[in-house]
């Protein structure tokens, strides 16, 4: 088991405004993280985090925690999963620049991020196996209020409340892997590999809607075939020059 304290001060983040010159003074922030791991050794195993950060400004908190599993069938199949939510609120963050005024929009916003994975790994002998790994992605961000940002790097409050900028992002990958080692150095590696992703404004949609409407979207799929062969220089001199003389 594993215990973390960290702390960060306050200071300048010359990214976050997006704009040459612009700076961000960005808050304190103070935080723990906790871990614990079984023993990967047995055929069943595990483990858990979870880590919390707190910023002065809007007294913004977050929480990530999440698990895995591990489940050693025999000695040739293995099955892992990994959980993991990560909510934040009143986060602050860019989120626009007028490009009239040139003016820099901020927000305090809620975000929220999930991620699982199920991977599959199958060993055919000590040169050759195939693995199977699923995973989906999922993030959206939701506006509260919004702020100019200001010549010192601090935020201004505005009454303006700029819509259609939330975020919902999703993204689920599917790879299938065969690699067999024939020579030492040397494999020949088959993957397949399919990819969706999806990107709207609507901030509300819930988990399992997001899911489907990825996994039934449009799908970018691919194949490929890859060899890599370890040629030894050396042994290739002694072999030619032997030859030769």
């Amino acid at each position: 088991m594993n215990l973390n304290l960290n702390y960060s001060a306050k200071g300048n983040d010359f990214y976050e405004a997006r704009t040459a010159g612009r700076v961000f003074r960005s808050p304190e922030r103070y935080g723990f993280n906790a871990r614990f791991n079984s023993n990967r050794a047995k055929k069943i195993s595990g483990g858990a985090y979870i880590s919390t950060r707190k910023k002065d400004l809007f007294n913004g908190f977050s929480v990530g925690y999440g698990t895995y599993q591990n489940f050693r069938i025999n000695n040739k199949f293995r099955i892992e999963t990994d959980f993991s939510m990560n909510p934040r609120t009143n986060q602050a963050g860019y989120i626009s620049k007028n490009a009239t005024t040139g003016d820099i929009y901020f927000s305090r916003r809620d975000i929220k991020t999930v991620e699982n994975s199920l991977e599959l790994k199958y060993t055919f002998n000590n040169k050759m196996g195939l693995n199977l790994r699923a995973r989906h992605y999922w993030s959206k961000l939701i506006n509260k209020e919004f702020y100019v940002l200001n010549q010192e790097g601090e935020l201004d409050k505005t009454s303006e409340f700029i819509h259609g900028l939330g975020q919902n992002f999703n993204a689920f990958n599917v790879d299938m892997i065969y690699v067999w080692r024939f020579a030492p150095g040397s494999e020949l590696s088959v993957a397949w590999k399919d990819a969706s992703s999806m990107f709207d404004r609507n901030s509300k949609s819930k988990y399992f809607r997001n899911f489907d409407n990825t996994i039934n979207g449009p799908q970018n799929q691919n194949f490929s075939i890859k060899i890599l062969y370890y040629l030894d220089y050396l042994q290739l001199k002694r072999k030619f020059f032997s030859q030769k003389y």
